[in-house]
């Protein structure tokens, strides 16, 4: 199913996604700041919340089966850009001749929920598809690219929209979208060819079932296989536990070190450039690392986390936060590489249709309730405790990943 200019296409294709998400990151990040300038208010913010993650949340499986169902991967890709293109364009020429601030700050939150169905359907499409494109033995380095290459193009984002938004205003912005997802559309469009795969005969008997029953039957896959249920499962757990050292960073450098805005920007800017670093080691090391990434990354990333609650100056805080910033790409692609090397190709549109659906639930999720107990706890017990739950799973995944690792090794030879 792959040529010899597999690499070609490849790089083409992380190309169109890192347009895409620049300026998919750009607008998120608009929106976030105008509701926090203008409002001030915590309704609102989460309010946003919601519509950002929730509709993504609820989406994901049933694409994931859809895209498994039909392997209309590239243009499920390009339906989503497009849509939520032209819900950026639309929001822009509303919010141009705005009807108020109430009808302005509806009007995003609308956007947001569209905007978050499209990424619930474009999550699924895209992991299924580096499968598609890469070969195995590749995927553990192509996703450290990956991981590498999008913090480049988030942090790119991150002065775009202070930009966008100081010169042009809030309508403004949201034509960053609209622009990155045309050319990213254009580049996926002409220079990328996905082969499509073809359904099992265990799916074509199923095609009468409807969506439901698929989701239903990726689950039951999911639960059965447990190399794929083990690793969505610790995911989850990871995403959930991360909250605390990752989400809620400048809320415990506030009541630790009364930060600054210059030190809040400091630590993200740090924090950013050092998970960049993290998936270019992985890129260069990922033949060594490709048995014991994962556990590695887990364990790394408690031990920043515990390094964060329990730093007794700034400086040891950034250091813990620098540190649990590495690990993230390597969690996060050797999760990725894993689904892809082992799930059934008939069933990765679902497998990784639950993922994002765990992502879009459990953070939300995590961040409401580590938020609340944050009021009443210490600074340093939530990502003290997280972290050492984080790394106590990353000790339980160490012995797995290193014998599944010895039996590929096995077989190969």
């Amino acid at each position: 199913m792959r040529d010899g200019n597999w690499k070609l296409v490849a790089a083409a294709f992380l190309a169109s996604q890192c347009l895409t998400l620049v300026g998919s990151s750009a607008v998120q990040m608009a929106i976030a700041w105008y509701v926090a300038v203008e409002t001030s208010s915590g309704a609102w913010a989460a309010a946003m919340l919601v519509a950002g993650f929730v509709p993504q949340m609820a989406v994901s499986p049933f694409a994931g089966a859809w895209i498994d169902r039909r392997g209309f991967r590239k243009a499920a890709i390009i339906a989503a850009d497009a849509v939520s293109a032209a819900t950026a364009l639309a929001l822009a020429v509303f919010l141009a001749t705005s009807f108020g601030d109430t009808a302005a700050l509806v009007a995003l939150a609308a956007a947001s929920s569209v905007r978050s169905l499209c990424a619930g359907v474009q999550m699924p499409a895209v992991q299924s598809s580096v499968a598609i494109l890469v070969p195995e033995e590749a995927l553990l380095r192509y996703n450290g690219i990956v991981s590498a290459v999008q913090n480049v193009a988030q942090f790119a984002a991150v002065p775009l929209a202070a930009l966008t938004l100081s010169f042009g205003g809030i309508s403004s912005a949201m034509l960053l979208d609209v622009v990155t997802a045309a050319v990213a559309v254009g580049v996926l469009a002409v220079a990328v060819k996905l082969p499509r795969v073809e359904a099992t005969s265990c799916a074509l008997s199923q095609e009468k079932a409807g969506l439901f029953e698929d989701v239903r039957e990726g689950a039951r896959y999911a639960r059965n296989e447990r190399a794929v249920g083990f690793v969505l499962a610790s995911y989850g757990a990871f995403i959930f536990l991360s909250v605390p050292s990752g989400f809620l960073v400048p809320l415990l450098m506030e009541r630790a070190f009364d930060a600054s805005y210059a030190m809040l920007a400091f630590a993200e800017g740090a924090g950013c450039f050092s998970m960049v670093v993290g998936g270019v080691v992985l890129a260069a090391f990922a033949d060594r690392m490709k048995g014991v990434a994962l556990p590695l990354g887990l364990i790394t990333y408690g031990a920043g986390s515990m390094g964060v609650g329990l730093a007794t100056g700034c400086p040891l805080f950034l250091v813990g936060l620098v540190v649990l910033s590495a690990a993230i790409p390597l969690v996060q692609a050797a999760v990725t590489a894993h689904l892809q090397s082992f799930v059934d190709p008939a069933m990765m549109g679902r497998v990784f249709g639950f993922m994002g659906s765990m992502y879009a639930g459990l953070m939300p999720l995590g961040s409401l309730l580590f938020g609340l107990l944050a009021d009443g706890a210490p600074a340093w017990t939530l990502p003290t405790l997280c972290g050492a739950a984080v790394a106590l799973l990353g000790v339980m995944f160490l012995p797995r990943m290193i014998s599944s690792h010895r039996r590929e090794a096995g077989c190969s030879k």
